[in-house]
C-alpha cells in the first residue's frame, strides 16, 4: 500500500452561536487562524427553541494533485482512493455522543480569514477578509446562511461517531476525482452535523432571526462540542489532510504462468515474471543493471519444487532460441 498526504490549504469555523453576553450572535466572527475547528449544535440555551450552530470550512490544494497525476506520481482514476482525515482535538468542554457529521462539497468560493476566537466569537470580519456565518468573503454573501453546499449523492458524505473523541476518516474519492478532472469547481467542503442532529428551528424563528437555519425536523437535544485540529495547529501530523491511497504492489504471473498454448488467443500466451533482488530486506539493483539496460531470461523444466533448474534451456521461439530479453522495471525489480 502506498499513500501521499496533502495538507489542507485553508480552513475556518463559522457560527451563529451567541457571544458570551447571550444577546448578540457571533455571525460575523471568523476563526481562520485558530489552531482548532469545531462543529456543534445547541438547542434552547437562550430561549425555548433557540438554535446555535457551528460548522467548519475546509479546502485542499487540488492543483497539486492534478500535477502529481500528470507526472504519474498518482495513479489514474479508478486506481486510487482519497480519504479526508481529521484528528480529534482534546477539550475540557463537554463532548457529544452518538451523532453523524456530514461532509458536503461547497458551491461557492470563500476566504479563510485571520480570526482566532472560538470562545467569545469577537474576531469579527467587519468587511475585512474572511468567511463568516453570513458571508463567504468580504464581497460576497452566502446564498444560504451557514454556507452554500451541494447535497447530491456524489457531493455529500457522512460518518457516524459514538463519542466526541473520534477521528474522521472518510472516503470522498468521487468528489476529489471531479475536482481533479475539472468537472466540479474546487471550493472545498463544509463539515456539519447532519440535519437530524442540528438544532430544530421553525419558519417562525427564521422570520425573527435571519441567522437561523430552517430545520423543522431537527434535534431538540444539544451536541456540544466536537473539535478537530486545524491547519494552524502546532501538531503537524494532526492537521487536516487528504490522503491518497493505492495498491503499489508489483505483481506478475508466476502463479499462473504458461509456456504456450495453441488453443489460447495470442494475448493469453503473454506472461510477465519479475526477478526481485532483495539485499538485507530492501530492493537493490543488480550491479550494472539500471533503467534502459537489458537482462537475458531462460526457462528450464523441473519436476521438484525449489530443486533448481535441470536439463537444458527450453526453446522459446520457433527457431529454437533459448533466451528472452528482459528489462529493468524499478529499483531491484
Amino acid at each position: 500500500m502506498a499513500f501521499i498526504r496533502y495538507t489542507a490549504s485553508a480552513d475556518t469555523t463559522i457560527v451563529n452561536a451567541y457571544q458570551l453576553n447571550l444577546q448578540t450572535r457571533g455571525t460575523g466572527a471568523n476563526a481562520g487562524m485558530a489552531d482548532v475547528g469545531e462543529v456543534f449544535s445547541i438547542y434552547g440555551r437562550v430561549s425555548s427553541g433557540s438554535q446555535e450552530l457551528s460548522r467548519m470550512l475546509l479546502k485542499f490544494p487540488i492543483s497539486q494533485l492534478s500535477a502529481d497525476r500528470s507526472n504519474n506520481v498518482l495513479p489514474a482514476s479508478g486506481k486510487v482512493s482519497y480519504y479526508l482525515r481529521m484528528f480529534n482535538a482534546p477539550t475540557s468542554k463537554t463532548t457529544p455522543r452518538d451523532y453523524s457529521l456530514v461532509v458536503a462539497a461547497l458551491s461557492q468560493s470563500w476566504q479563510e480569514g485571520v480570526g482566532l476566537d472560538l470562545e467569545g466569537y469577537k474576531d469579527l470580519t467587519k468587511g475585512n477578509t474572511g468567511a463568516n456565518w453570513m458571508s463567504a468573503s468580504n464581497t460576497q454573501a452566502w446564498t444560504s446562511v451557514g454556507g452554500d453546499y451541494l447535497s447530491t449523492a456524489d457531493h455529500i458524505y457522512s460518518q457516524s461517531f459514538s463519542s466526541g473523541l473520534g477521528n474522521m476518516e472518510l472516503d470522498i474519492t468521487p468528489l476529489v476525482e471531479k475536482w481533479i478532472a475539472g468537472t466540479q469547481d474546487n471550493y472545498g467542503v463544509l463539515i456539519k452535523l447532519s440535519a437530524s442532529y442540528e438544532a430544530s428551528a421553525s419558519m417562525e424563528y427564521v422570520n425573527l432571526d435571519a441567522a437561523v437555519v430552517y430545520n423543522p425536523t431537527g434535534s431538540t437535544k444539544s451536541y456540544y462540542t466536537k473539535r478537530f485540529f486545524a491547519r494552524g495547529s502546532q501538531y503537524f501530523f494532526k492537521r487536516p489532510l487528504l490522503e491518497a491511497r493505492w495498491d503499489s504492489a508489483t505483481r506478475d504471473d508466476r502463479s499462473n504462468f504458461y509456456f504456450s498454448s495453441s488453443r489460447a488467443p495470442a494475448a493469453d500466451n503473454l506472461n510477465t515474471i519479475y526477478f526481485y533482488n532483495m539485499i538485507r530486506g530492501r530492493l537493490v539493483d543488480l550491479p550494472g543493471i539500471s533503467s534502459g539496460d537489458k537482462i537475458l531470461v531462460s526457462l528450464y523444466s523441473g519436476s521438484l519444487r525449489n530443486s533448481g533448474p535441470s536439463g537444458s534451456k527450453l526453446a522459446l521461439y520457433d527457431d529454437e532460441k533459448t533466451n528472452l530479453t528482459g528489462g529493468w522495471v524499478s529499483t531491484g525489480v
